[in-house]
């Protein structure tokens, strides 16, 4: 079971509450909801959420004398109701493993932290500098480090990378020194480091909370906050709701108990004071603050639930760094607000491209993980330096795709940053059609900082285009900075269906497609919600994933959309770790997939395929390599009408594939994400789409047999070919009245067509009223 019915929250903190001259350990327990407004009041409480799924979040119960009955009382309430299960009896257990290494192993201390700065800086002259930056409460330095070449003027964009706002989240500290250590030591051998070295200037403030850190590593493990002495036997503000940027709102508790408080006045920490001096003496272009855990990619806005104006900028660096971690890119506030942060203040105060990344999947991940943790995040780090220092161009454009449109024309739009900043006397598209050996060019129009143009159709093939802007000051800009932008006009494509709340996973099927040479589309579902029939009917297949999500994971418009896309013969291949769980007991579940929901895991990552399907002889296995972690991979069986596709190791079924109706459904119980290996998720596409067409062609064939025995009076051929079949009733709808009549008189009386030929009535009516 992935749950457990928690009906009567006091039960699980009652020893708590009842020994409280004891000293437990504080449990880390998981609570799943349905809805956001399940946990509201979770999030009012000031309870110490460290980590947050799209439909869970985990939640530190303190050890007791640390938890007041009044805050026992409000949090007992907020969860009430909500599904939990307990992942840590002892969330310190995580860290004491450590306590008995010499200097916590892999994790540094703050004394390893200050030699390696000095040591970097003493070895590195000529590149690397520490300072200290600010003084804590207990009169610890806060240490920073800069890395670059040449004098301190201020002419290279400035970068910063944060780590340990949060004392517990050991492992924030260790990207940070990486990062340090690839560019002091790769200045002298890789030129792609020295280039960033010298053209960039990075700072590093690899520990922001010294107290809070030293805290955590020598006395209570879970500590998060600093170490303020709040009076009355309380301690500690949490760093990262302290900044001055709407400090006070939402997701910040006014409480001194409670692990997110906010501190008595904005920017009251000599922790957040020193970041906010240093950044707005700066003026970074682009930073990243460190945490644990949860495995996201993490933007503003956090304190209101709307998108920033830099919206697609954020995204588009977001998912990039997301292709080399395989974290979940999103806006912060996607599950609960924040006030008085690190990237609400750096964004907006400063206008700093500024993330959260939240490494891992716990505080002090094994020593076996932390490396795979750290390079992957340390690559992320990287592709920021090289390709953020000028985040937010005053030209947006989002390219366009491959289209089945051939008529045209095709829309193309940008739109202005800020107007003021860049006064515009022109914005030039320049296109050369498909077949075309000549550009065009025509100046598109503008309203209210949109541009707009369009592109004429009328050919199959690739189009290419781009835009060129001219600003009344003799400044210009042009997308893309080299080359042109390009699409395809094709006669048939994939449609790539990305349900998985822009999580980035769109990625690994566009990768499949591409080095499959496949023209495909994407349709965001959180961006535009369900596809329309249009739009899956216009695609030759349709490649449709859910991520993450164990709720709304088909809505009840994206399965009426999916009814009438393979009643009318469509060709579905669905992906998802957790569609069974959420809508096992749908009629479309039922029987349009064909499919009945065993168990939400399978327990076994390998996967084989079913000998006489797609899949026979292919091999693969989950959560390995390069692929997503499938926490729930589901077990399925396959009802009437339906087949195999792929058994896990242990013989439990894993994927399916219809057989039968108009259409054909290939369902995954696991994510193509979370696939290991490239080639395995490409041989996956191929045979999956190839499939898809060749049972598209043998409906055709059996459809075009049957209209040519119809053609011909032969009341055998047609009765045998199409008694009562569901192709044959979409025959009948596209075909139309002619069809109809051709099928009334090639069948005479036979029996078996009856419900044929009633079907040929209907249409003959419908034609009568036409």
């Amino acid at each position: 079971m992935k749950y457990l019915w928690l009906l009567a929250f006091p039960l699980l903190l009652a020893p708590v509450a009842a020994q409280a001259a004891e000293d437990l350990p504080p449990r880390l327990v998981r609570y799943h909801f349905t809805d956001r407004s399940q946990v509201k009041a979770l999030f009012e409480s000031g309870a110490d959420i460290p980590a947050h799924g799209r439909d869970w979040v985990d939640v530190v119960m303190p050890a007791q004398p640390l938890m007041g009955t009044r805050q026992f009382s409000t949090l007992s309430k907020a969860v009430r109701g909500l599904k939990a299960k307990t992942i840590l009896d002892d969330a310190e257990a995580q860290f004491r493993r450590f306590a008995g290494t010499p200097n916590l192993g892999v994790y540094h201390t703050l004394a390893e932290v200050k030699q390696e700065l000095d040591g970097y800086a003493a070895a590195h002259p000529d590149i690397a500098k520490v300072s200290a930056i600010g003084k804590t409460g207990e009169g610890r330095d806060i240490w920073a480090i800069r890395i670059a070449s040449g004098q301190e003027d201020g002419k290279k964009p400035a970068f910063l990378f944060t780590g340990a706002h949060h004392a517990r989240e050991w492992i924030s500290i260790e990207v940070p020194m990486a990062i340090i250590g690839r560019l002091v030591e790769g200045y002298a051998t890789d030129p792609a480091v020295k280039a960033l070295v010298d053209s960039r200037e990075v700072w590093v403030v690899p520990v922001v909370n010294p107290d809070g850190v030293q805290y955590s590593q020598t006395q209570y493990k879970m500590w998060r906050k600093n170490r303020r002495n709040n009076g009355g036997g309380s301690f500690g503000v949490d760093p990262n709701r302290n900044y001055g940027y709407k400090w006070g709102g939402e997701g910040a508790s006014p409480s001194p108990d409670s692990d997110t408080y906010r501190g008595p006045s904005a920017f009251s920490e000599p922790e957040t004071q020193a970041i906010r001096d240093l950044a707005r003496a700066k003026k970074f272009v682009s930073a990243i603050s460190f945490h644990s855990y949860s495995e996201l990619i993490l933007w503003p806005w956090g304190y209101i639930n709307e998108p920033t104006r830099d919206v697609a900028s954020f995204t588009r660096v977001g998912k990039a760094m997301a292709q080399f971690n395989n974290y979940t890119p999103e806006q912060s506030i996607e599950l609960y607000p924040t006030t008085g942060d690190f990237d609400d203040f750096m964004y907006g105060e400063l206008g700093v491209l500024a993330y959260t990344i939240e490494l891992g999947t716990q505080f002090v991940p094994e020593e076996s993980e932390v490396a795979g943790i750290v390079s992957a995040n340390l690559k992320a780090a990287m592709w920021m330096l090289e390709n953020a220092s000028d985040p937010f161009p005053p030209l947006h454009h989002e390219p366009l795709g491959a289209t089945t449109d051939l008529t045209g024309p095709y829309a193309v739009q940008a739109t202005l940053r800020d107007a003021a900043a860049f006064p515009v006397e022109k914005l030039d598209l320049v296109f050369k059609k498909a077949g075309a050996s000549e550009e065009e060019r025509t100046t598109m129009t503008a309203s209210g900082g949109v541009y707009a143009g369009a592109i004429p159709g009328g050919a199959l093939g690739e189009v290419s285009y781009r835009l060129e802007l001219q600003a009344t000051d003799g400044r210009s800009v042009r997308l893309p900075a080299s080359g042109n932008y390009t699409f395809k006009v094709v006669d048939s494509l994939v449609l790539v269906v990305a349900d998985d709340s822009s999580a980035g996973y769109a990625r690994f099927y566009t990768a499949a497609l591409d080095s499959l040479g496949k023209a495909y589309s994407v349709w965001d579902t959180k961006a535009s919600g369900s596809p329309s029939a249009a739009a899956l009917r216009a695609a030759s297949a349709v490649l449709w994933f859910t991520g993450d999500a164990s709720s709304n994971t088909l809505t009840a418009a994206d399965q009426a959309v999916l009814t009438t896309f393979l009643s009318s013969g469509g060709r579905l291949l669905l992906f998802g770790q957790d569609i069974g769980y959420d809508i096992k007991e749908s009629a479309f579940y039922k029987n349009y997939l064909k499919a009945k929901f065993v168990a939400d895991s399978s327990g076994d990552p390998a996967l084989s395929g079913a000998a006489g399907t797609f899949a026979a002889g292919m091999s693969i296995t989950l959560s390995a390599g390069d692929a997503v972690q499938q926490r729930y991979p589901e077990v399925i069986e396959a009802l009437t009408g339906a087949a195999t596709l792929f058994t896990y190791g242990n013989g439990k079924v894993g994927a399916i594939a219809t057989t039968s109706g108009p259409g054909r459904a290939a369902y995954f119980g696991f994510g193509l994400e979370g696939v290991g290996g490239a080639d395995s998720r490409k041989a996956l596409v191929e045979k999956g789409l190839d499939w898809a067409a060749a049972s598209a062609d043998a409906s055709a064939a059996r459809l075009s047999a049957l209209e040519a025995a119809a053609r011909q009076g032969d009341r055998a051929a047609a009765g045998a070919l199409g008694a009562a079949t569901d192709e044959t009733r979409r025959l009948l709808e596209d075909g139309g009245g002619e069809l109809a009549r051709r099928l009334k008189a090639a069948s005479g009386t036979s029996s078996a067509l009856r419900p044929l030929l009633r079907d040929a009535d209907r249409v003959l009516r419908y034609e009568s009223l036409k």
